[in-house]
């Protein structure tokens, strides 16, 4: 599986992330899954705190702001000062989270206007409008298995046309988060 993820980089070459994830981070498996259960503790505890978050722009000085509000008085995290999230995979589980709720349609104006002109997730609403269907087979996917990296990987056949000219190398992590977000904002179209 580490060649489908080095492949991933490769065929999607010329892929940027937002602002707060210019780069492809090595986030660790236990990252993602605190990340994931944070999101599913702020959706839980305040909806309308996760919809704030997910209209600001990924990285930007409100957003970094709001989470590290979040972050110490929401009760979701036992230790804030050990805490570590990446903001895309947070808005990612935010938006799968408003997806699988039966939230989109609320929450995708907001989502909708945040991040405007991102190269990234441009190339992720580009990519989810020609192969959905695989956008939704990475997202059924469970969290860190085999079928997750087999679907990211099978995507980004859809990556290439759409990815701007910058290359940058994204993970299957980021790409699962992009495409939550890119799906989530299609609500909005």
């Amino acid at each position: 599986m580490i060649i489908r993820s080095t492949v991933l980089a490769l065929a999607a070459a010329g892929l940027a992330a937002p602002a707060g994830a210019q780069v492809a981070s090595d986030v660790t498996e236990e990252i993602r899954l605190e990340t994931r259960a944070f999101a599913q503790c702020i959706a839980g505890k305040s909806p309308a705190k996760a919809r704030e978050l997910l209209g600001k722009s990924i990285g930007s000085p409100g957003y970094t702001r709001e989470m590290k509000i979040l972050m110490t008085r929401s009760g979701c995290v036992a230790d804030p000062d050990m805490a570590t999230f990446e903001p895309l995979l947070l808005s990612g589980a935010l938006a799968e989270l408003a997806l699988r709720g039966g939230e989109a349609a609320r929450i995708a104006p907001g989502a909708a206007a945040a991040n405007p002109g991102d190269p990234a997730l441009a190339m992720a609403d580009c990519a989810v409008r020609a192969d959905r269907a695989g956008a939704e087979k990475l997202l059924a996917a469970e969290w860190l298995s085999d079928a997750e990296r087999d679907a990211a990987f099978e995507l980004s056949a859809a990556l290439r046309p759409c990815a701007p000219a910058q290359p940058l190398r994204i993970t299957p992590a980021q790409l699962r988060a992009l495409v939550a977000l890119a799906l989530l904002r299609a609500g909005a179209a």
